[in-house]
């Protein structure tokens, strides 16, 4: 999830900017990285607990941050930064 994520943006398979879908992908990097990724690690760890959960989703879209190049990410900013300080 973490290898075809960081491609999609920093390879040459990366998107296009002027791509149509470009929003549509972003947020699906941003759920991937948000929501998926920290199920699939609680699922490696075998430790299902919401507790758990809540602490690593802002570590996966922290990660996000970083790996989203910030001319995608701009419009997003907000709203990420809002759901981690709440």
């Amino acid at each position: 999830m973490l290898i075809s994520n960081y491609l999609l943006y920093h390879s040459f398979f990366q998107i296009n900017s002027s791509s149509p879908n470009l929003n549509g992908v972003v947020v699906g990097s941003i759920l991937n990285l948000g929501l998926v990724v920290p199920l699939l690690f609680l699922g490696w760890q075998r430790k299902f607990s919401l507790k758990y959960f809540i602490m690593l989703m802002p570590a996966g879209l922290i990660l996000a941050r970083f790996i989203i190049p910030i001319e995608y990410f701009s419009s997003f900013e907000a709203v990420i930064y809002a759901w981690l300080l709440k």
